[in-house]
């Protein structure tokens, strides 16, 4: 997974998730609660990988300005 917030974004709030299969810009799919508070965020790619996320790592990502995702 690589996520860079030097990419123009649709929303700031949600980072830039390169599928680590073929490099494309996966797409936010789906928001699932989970039972400890933490929701799970899963990205979804063209040519099929699915990558999943929890929110808290999603947040962790989204503050961080560095490129080092």
């Amino acid at each position: 997974m690589v996520a860079s917030t030097l990419v123009r974004q649709s929303s700031p709030a949600i980072p830039h998730v390169a599928c680590a299969r073929c490099g494309a810009r996966m797409d936010l799919k789906v928001i699932e609660p989970a039972d400890d508070g933490d929701s799970t965020i899963t990205f979804g790619c063209r040519c099929g990988y699915v990558y999943h996320l929890s929110e808290r790592a999603f947040t962790a990502l989204a503050r961080d300005d560095s490129d080092r995702w």
